[in-house]
């Protein structure tokens, strides 16, 4: 991050500026490849330290990685202004030829979108390394049924099954960083306390149907608990009473109160066998026994 003070403070582009008011074609020709050699070597060292600062970072809140990031941001956004003034600077002082001046903006055009690009690499890093540790932490309390990215060529496959929106498939919507599938309340709340602890944004499928992509989006990183496989039912004939967990489905709590009961018992819910039980008790579904 010295790189930042050198920028700003250091004698080299303002002297050079400063010295002669007009330049010969032949040596503003020296001098933008030496001012593209700089570029290069100001965006590499700032690459460094970014990858350093981010690494020291790693190890703490997710709070203060934000903060970081955004600094980031902010440090390249700067930095790559103030290249920007000085070579405009500079072409306005050295009276040079229009074909100096394209080459001048394109260059700046050029610093500004690679400071960029490195801003975002870091960004990447830290994601790809807080899966690993979520992973971990699911390791570690004997949560082994997931799913991430890199791990399993099914992940697309279970992110996309019960999605009934399309636009929510298409690439540039954000993707969950793992989906987790617990079988029992005790890997609910292991899972959970993963997914704090690392600082994600957390969404519950329990079908999957919400064409909002309540349960399959977000705009932070995210993680899914997918409990497709807590589909437990318990049907109380006499009290006509049914528990039921979360993963299941409507169309087989239709088929279990059905057959417990002698087809003599039903349930006013949804018209679509696939939707969710948790998503039709907290408001969702309709249906002709409505």
């Amino acid at each position: 991050l010295t790189c930042h003070s050198s920028c700003h403070e250091g004698s080299y582009p303002r002297s050079l500026l400063q010295r002669a008011p007009a330049l010969p074609t032949e040596l503003a020709l020296v001098y933008w490849r030496h001012s593209l050699f700089l570029a290069h070597t100001t965006a590499a060292h700032l690459s460094l330290s970014l990858s350093l600062s981010l690494s020291l970072s790693l190890n703490t809140c997710a709070r203060s990685s934000v903060a970081h990031r955004r600094g980031s941001l902010f440090l390249a956004h700067t930095t790559a202004a103030h290249l920007s003034l000085s070579l405009s600077q500079h072409s306005a002082r050295a009276r040079v030829s229009p074909r100096i001046h394209i080459m001048a903006n394109f260059l700046t055009i050029y610093i500004t979108l690679n400071l960029c690009l490195l801003c975002t690499y870091p960004s990447i890093i830290n994601a790809a390394r807080t899966v690993d540790s979520l992973v971990a932490c699911l390791q570690r309390n004997k949560v082994l049924n997931y799913t991430t990215p890199s791990s399993s060529t099914s992940f697309n496959a279970v992110l996309d099954f019960s999605m009934q929106n399309l636009r929510f498939k298409e690439a540039g919507v954000s993707k969950p960083g793992a989906i987790i599938l617990p079988s029992t309340t005790k890997e609910v709340q292991s899972t959970w306390a993963c997914v704090r602890d690392g600082g994600w944004a957390l969404r519950v499928r329990s079908g999957g149907h919400s064409y909002e992509g309540l349960s399959s989006t977000a705009s932070t990183p995210f993680v899914i608990i997918d409990l497709m496989n807590m589909h437990a039912i318990t049907v109380n004939v006499a009290k006509k009473f049914v528990w039921v967990e979360s993963g299941v489905r409507l169309g087989e709590l239709y088929y279990a109160i059905a057959s417990a009961s002698s087809n003599l018992l039903g349930l006013s819910a949804g018209t679509c066998a696939t939707i969710g039980i948790g998503g039709h008790v907290m408001g969702g579904g309709y249906g002709l026994l409505s």
